[in-house]
This record gives C-alpha cells, structure tokens and sequence, in this order.
C-alpha cells in the first residue's frame, strides 16, 4: 500500500475479505478510514525515526497494529541495519506514541498478529479439546506448530 493508500482503499472496499493487512501503510490522510474499515496496519523500524510515522502510530487503534521489519530492506538512518531483530525497537516505538508500557505493546502487537494469521481460532481450539498449541519461529527455519494432547 505504500505510496498507493487511497487506490488500494478503493479498490479493497469493491470486495468481501477476511483480515487485510494495509504493509508499509504511511497514508496519514487515510489512516481513519483504513482504521475504520477494519484493516491491520503495519510498523516497520521506519517508525523509529520518521516524525510522520509516529503520528500516525499515536492515534491507531491499537488492535489493528502489527510490527514489522520489512527485511531485507537496509534502513541507512540505522545504519544499515535490517531483519526481525528489530522488531523489539519497533514494538517499543509503538509503545513511546501509545504512551504505554513495552510489555503491553508486545501483548497487543501478539495478540493482533495471532487474529490477523488466524492463530488465535487455532489457540482457542486446542484449548477448547484440552490440547496445548505451540508456535516456535527460527530466522531461515521457518515456523514450526505443534500441538499436544492426551487424548482420551
């Protein structure tokens, strides 16, 4: 959506879909609507030093916020550096312009990605059969879920 924010808006309002994420979403003057309709936004380490960003961040319903990283783009006021070890940055910028607590931004930034990939129906469902759901992610490995349960 970057650079793009009101075509895609316009051409997403055509269509019924499930959860959309709006990446790289820098349409301050769309954000409401964005926000409005529904649609997931997502931070990259950009926010840690774009003025814009952070406004826009500021005033995000924050359960329709993800962090991002964007890799492998290389972001030169960072001194090149790129990849998901930024993610914390990003999560603790996002907790700067919500005026809240980095463990509370982890917790909503979690909890929005969970519903946005469709894991918080599988978490609920395991719980729901007595299964224990567990998610493990390795940079170049992947993810990895595995469920548990002692079945009857």
């Amino acid at each position: 959506s970057r650079g793009a924010e009101r075509e895609c808006l316009d051409a997403l309002g055509s269509y019924r879909l499930g959860p959309v994420l709006l990446h790289w979403f820098q349409g301050e003057e769309t954000l409401h609507e964005a926000m409005e309709d529904g649609y997931f936004v997502s931070f990259g380490p950009a926010l840690l030093y774009s003025k814009r960003l952070r406004r826009m961040a500021a005033v995000c319903d924050h359960s329709q916020v993800l962090a991002e990283t964007d890799s492998p783009v290389a972001y030169g006021p960072l001194g090149g550096v790129h990849g998901p070890s930024l993610v914390p940055s990003v999560i603790f910028a996002l907790a700067e312009a919500w005026g809240e607590r980095f463990e509370d931004a982890r917790e909503a930034t979690t909890q929005n990605a969970r519903r946005y990939f469709g894991l918080a129906t599988m978490y609920e469902r395991a719980t729901l059969i007595g299964a224990q759901l567990d998610l493990q992610s390795t940079i170049d490995q992947g993810t990895q879920v595995t469920i548990t349960w002692q079945g009857a």
